[in-house]
């Protein structure tokens, strides 16, 4: 059973007294109690209770009686979402729950209502009334007729007491107690001879006599409002004692008070009594002195001050005064005085109440302070009883007996290397104490103003030397620099400070101010920093000069950590660098790796590419002081004005291009006029072909006889020839193809004004033949072919001599940043230094640190050279994208399979020692492709399986819905196989399709996709690596990614072969995913990797560049 020692469990004493008060105080209405349809020991319990605030909260609770429990607990009030705890409506529902239920078992078999009322009922035990499932509903429909039954009766017979009985509270107040009697009536009140008589009656709805003229039913109706209050009040105090409350004595009686008039008020129910009474004037019985009736009022510090006076004699004096009769109860306390009872607060006056605890209250006080205690008397207590009082003096002043006020001086000292110590002194004329030290003649000495002061002192200290008496600040650089620079300054406001001569030989200078001046000649930047000759020291009031030499500014920009605020030099001065323009040069420094040595020689030769990036840093920081000469200044005006440079865009192409495509021209334009190169990397299907020939076409129109050379999957070299015969058929566009011997002539060929056009594999074999060759442009498109650098591809590109080089990718971070590294090895060698430093220097802090302050500088460097546009920024009119992932959940044999497989892996993998498993990553990823084919269709892995497919079923299902509707579909797979499975099905059903797979000659793909995007064929099956990039077909508008693939990516550029520059309609995009397997966790992977990238490039996802074992195990779990 749940009982009130399980209640408080629940909740902490504090908040368990406050509901208690609200039980006490009647303030629970509404109360009602509803058993658990299929559990009969759960009970749910609902109530109304009133707050201080006098707002009323509703109240849901579900008991658990069996377990003695409270499972769960809710309440509308703001303070529920405040505590971790039960707040006090809660708590005062659960009283009220727990006292109802004690009524109904101690009536055994009577039903109580809400109101009070009782009515027999013989065959419905109370506990089976309460808590039996089937039998509740017929007690519950009988208690409820009973219920307006009895109360129509008894509206009827005692019409004429309605709202008129009253309860007369009359209070004694004795020295040590407070008991309260009652006088109850209508028009003749009677005494009150027996409390639990009347709340017993009120209880079980029975008749009770008084005399002739009262004799009724004590139901609340009866009651005027006043009344009512007080009745639950008594009610409370009552059902406190039938459920074994914590308090003993809540019908207290006096000796005197047998016949159970009076209760007494304690600690525990005087805060509810005076609730309940307020706004009443009571009767009071003080001291034996009957009185007029007293008021209850809230305290006001104006109108409550009561008088004390002070009164000197030789060797001690008198503190005299009338005091109040003082009782405590658990949130306030009350003054009696002048017929008033006044109600204070605890929590706000609690040092008062201690004072009138201390002293003792009730009539005339009077207390003799001796000589000794004199000092304290009116350092501590007179000025808090001059707060709380109104305090005369007579024959006394406090002056005479007050400490004279302290000085305080303060000697540091530095006995040791990075060591400051600290005395304090507290000088009272010619006598001086060390405050650190014993309290010696404590009577003649500010104890509280010593304590103050050392104590604010101590703070800019570490520890306290018991044996020296004194403070430390010991062996931190951190600690000795805040010191000098701010503690000196606080401790000055404090006292008179005496500073040591190794103190004082401890400088802080101000950070010297810098000269940057940068000047570019041809392809190289001159870069130079130099230092005014002097600078003034501003270290703890001295001053001195001291001259940077080179050497010393060398030194700071190497060593400097920009995240303290101060440089150390090796002689061990300071040096201030808030402010002061270094942290961007030491910024710079660390970002160009320039070493101390070159900065001692006074200037550095950078290439020409660093001018943006010096540009940007230099302009952000007014600190320093920069001189640029006007080469540099027009290269930076050329780059960052590039709407207004002089570049025409080709007349053929005016009315082709988009807005944001020529400004794609006017930043190639731009970027070769200044001997960069850059990386065109606007988001797939944005149209970079074509920005690339205006930009080819502008040259030949501007009179250029120039070979240029564009590098590109093999799947494309027939899709740029159409795109210049489209573009711009008057430039000569040639495909480097037939055999070796013919590709290598038609090389060689001496040729103006044509654009040679070949695949990496193509332009790998033949790299001896381009060796004597020099192109004024070299033009790679899907850059991401060369991001591993060590490849033969990426090795015969940067091989090939351009004047110009330009690569082309929507995505230039696919996995790992070593890529970008790699696009731009060949754009502008030496731009992100070598491999090896670019690993250990950026790559390695931001993949695996996620040092930001390190992807900051790198991004700075790289964005001037990279120009990114997203669809959804520039193409305003091109249709949604709606992407949907759809979800086929594995049964039968295909469950089967997949659970066994990845129990097999997980041996495998468990069973391998780390050195074992680095050797055998290759087997390890062969098991979990066939891991996945199985998710696709098992059929891919066992012959002559014939379980079916969940995944392929969806996917035929989508199909299907997708072709009645009209729509044309692309599906992706990276199997072959598995799209060979798609297309038997589709044979079967005798819907047409086209099928692109890396075995389709590269002459056949520009006709099957020029035949798809014109004819009625519904269906495209396309092998993901072989058609995911260089192909146009706007004519679908439903994309199905059949299997989810590592890299989004390649998943992305394959989605926006539909979605692109000339799609009409919304794309519907559905990603097919197995439930519960290894696909819903390569989806999860792809969506948590996309962060850096984001940052760098705005939207590519990245990752470290190896897997661990635990990485794959984490994959194959449920």
């Amino acid at each position: 059973m749940f009982t009130n020692s399980d209640l408080k469990n629940e909740c902490s004493r504090t908040f368990y007294q406050r509901g208690n008060d609200l039980f006490r105080m009647g303030y629970v209405d509404s109360l009602s109690m509803l058993p658990h349809e299929d559990l009969e020991q759960l009970v749910t319990v609902r109530a109304k209770v009133r707050g201080s605030s006098r707002n009323h909260y509703e109240i849901k609770l579900q008991i658990d009686e069996e377990m003695g429990i409270l499972d769960d607990y809710t309440c509308t009030c703001p303070a529920y979402y405040s505590y971790d705890s039960m707040c006090k409506h809660c708590i005062a529902a659960a009283l009220a729950y727990i006292a109802k239920r004690g009524r109904l078992e101690k009536c055994d078999k009577s039903v109580i209502n809400e109101a009070g009322y009782t009515e027999s009922m013989e065959t419905v035990p109370a506990r089976q009334a309460l808590f039996s499932g089937g039998v509740f509903v017929q007690a519950k429909h009988s208690r409820l007729m009973q219920y307006y039954d009895k109360r129509s009766r008894l509206s009827l017979t005692q019409t004429a007491l309605k709202g008129k009985v009253e309860l007369i509270p009359e209070l004694t107040v004795r020295f040590n107690e407070i008991l309260v009697s009652f006088r109850i009536g209508a028009d003749k009140k009677y005494v009150l001879k027996s409390i639990p008589d009347l709340v017993c009656a009120a209880e079980n709805s029975t008749e009770i006599t008084y005399g002739k003229q009262l004799s009724f039913v004590p139901v609340m109706e009866c009651f005027t409002p006043e009344a009512r209050r007080l009745l639950r009040f008594l009610t409370a105090e009552k059902a406190q004692e039938t459920s074994g409350a914590r308090y003993a004595g809540y019908y207290s009686y006096s000796a005197a008070a047998a016949d159970k008039r009076f209760i007494s008020l304690k600690q525990s129910n005087i805060d509810a009594f005076m609730e309940a009474l307020w706004e009443s004037p009571v009767q009071v019985c003080f001291q034996e002195r009957q009185t007029e009736p007293w008021l209850l009022k809230d305290y006001d510090e104006n109108e409550c001050k009561e008088s004390l006076s002070v009164k000197g004699f030789p060797g001690g004096a008198v503190l005299k005064g009338q005091l109040p009769y003082v009782t405590a109860g658990i949130r306030f306390f009350y003054l009696w005085a002048d017929g008033c009872i006044y109600r204070v607060n605890r929590e706000e006056k609690e040092e008062l109440l201690a004072f009138y605890q201390n002293v003792g209250t009730l009539g005339n006080t009077q207390l003799t302070i001796v000589s000794e205690e004199l000092p304290t008397f009116c350092r501590e207590v007179l000025p808090f009883l001059e707060e709380n009082f109104q305090v005369s003096k007579e024959n006394f002043n406090a002056e005479l007996y007050l400490p004279p006020k302290p000085e305080f001086e303060i000697y540091l000292d530095s006995p040791e290397k990075d060591m400051i110590t600290c005395r304090l002194f507290a000088v009272y004329g010619e006598n001086k104490y060390n405050v650190y030290a014993n309290m010696s003649g404590r009577a003649m000495r500010d104890e509280a103003a010593e304590i103050r002061m050392g104590q604010a002192v101590a703070e800019h200290f570490q520890t306290y030397d018991a044996v020296n008496h004194r403070m430390i600040l010991d062996k931190t650089e951190d600690g000795l620099y805040e010191f000098l620079t701010v503690s000196i300054g606080e401790l000055r406001n404090l006292a008179q400070i005496y500073i040591s001569e190794t103190i004082r030989g401890m400088q802080v200078y101000a950070a010297p101010k810098v000269t940057v001046g940068i000047s570019l000649s041809g392809d190289l930047l001159e870069f130079s920093v130099n230092a005014e000759e002097e600078k003034q020291g501003n270290g703890n009031g001295a001053s001195s000069g001291i001259t940077f030499t080179r050497e010393q500014l060398a030194e700071i920009l190497t060593r400097y950590d920009r995240k303290r605020k101060y440089f150390r030099l090796r002689d061990g001065m300071f040096v201030n660098m808030e402010g002061s323009g270094l942290e961007t040069l030491s910024h710079i420094r660390e970002t160009l790796q320039l070493t101390e040595k070159e900065l001692k020689s006074g200037s550095v030769l950078l290439p020409k590419f660093r001018a943006l990036y010096l540009d940007n840093e230099l302009r952000q920081n007014i600190g320093l002081h920069t001189v640029k000469d006007k080469n540099f200044k027009s290269l930076i005006r050329s780059m960052k004005t590039i709407e207004d440079n002089d570049f025409e865009v080709p007349s053929s192409l005016g009315n082709v291009l988009r807005e944001y495509q020529k400004q794609g021209f006017l930043w190639i334009k731009t970027l070769e006029a200044n001997g960069f190169g850059g990386i065109l990397a606007d988001e797939m299907g944005l149209g970079k072909t074509l920005q690339v020939i205006a930009f080819l076409l502008s040259g030949q129109e501007e009179g250029e006889e120039r070979e240029s050379l564009i590098v590109c999957p093999a799947s494309l070299v027939y899709n740029w020839k159409t795109e210049f015969e489209r573009f711009a058929p008057g430039i000569r566009a040639v495909t480097v193809t037939g055999t070796a011997k013919e590709r290598g002539e038609l090389i060689e060929k001496e040729e103006k004004a044509r654009i040679l056009i070949t695949s990496y594999d193509l332009l790998k074999r033949d790299s001896e033949v381009y060796e004597h060759k020099k192109f004024a442009c070299q033009i790679i498109d899907e850059a991401q072919y060369i991001k591993n650098h060590a490849t033969h591809a990426a090795k015969a590109v940067k091989a090939v001599q351009a004047g110009f080089k330009l690569a082309l990718t929507g995505t230039p971070i696919e996995n790992r940043l070593s890529e970008l590294w790699s696009i731009f090895d060949y754009l502008m060698p030496g731009f992100l230094y070598g491999y090896q430093r670019f690993r250990e220097e950026w790559e390695s802090p931001i993949v695996q640190q996620s040092d930001a302050d390190v992807t900051g500088r790198l991004r700075k460097m790289v964005s001037p050279f990279i120009l990114r546009r997203l669809k959804r920024d520039v193409l305003r009119d091109l249709p949604d994208k709606l992407e949907e992932t759809m979800v086929a959940g594995l049964t039968g044999e295909q469950e089967q399979l997949y659970a066994a497989h990845v129990q097999r892996i997980r041996m495998l993998l468990e069973d391998k020692t780390e050195a074992e498993f680095n050797s055998g990553k290759l087997q390890i990823l062969a098991e979990l492709t066939k891991l996945r084919q199985i998710c696709c269709d098992p059929a891919l892995l066992l012959e002559g399986y014939e379980g079916g497919s969940a995944k392929l079923e969806l996917c035929l299902d989508i199909l299907k819905n997708a072709l009645d509707g009209g729509h044309k579909v692309l599906i992706f797979s990276q199997f072959t196989t598995m799209l060979q499975r798609i297309q038997e099905r589709l044979k079967e059903n005798g819907i047409q399709y086209y099928s692109l797979t890396g075995a389709v000659p590269k002459e056949s793909r520009a006709r099957m996709v020029e035949a798809f995007n014109k004819d009625n064929v519904p269906v495209f099956c396309i092998s993901l690596k072989a058609g995911g990039t260089g192909l146009n077909l706007t004519a679908a508008d439903v994309v199905i990614h059949y299997d989810p693939w590592w890299n989004i990516s390649v998943q992305n550029q394959a989605t926006d072969r539909a979605h692109r520059i000339g799609q009409k309609q919304a794309v519907n995009v559905y990603k097919l995913i197995a439930k519960d397997t290894i696909e819903e966790k390569i989806l999860k992977l792809q969506e948590k990797k996309s962060a850096l990238a984001e940052e760098m490039l705005g939207g590519e996802e990245i990752k470290a560049a190896s897997f661990k074992k635990e990485d794959l195990l984490q994959l194959l779990a449920r």
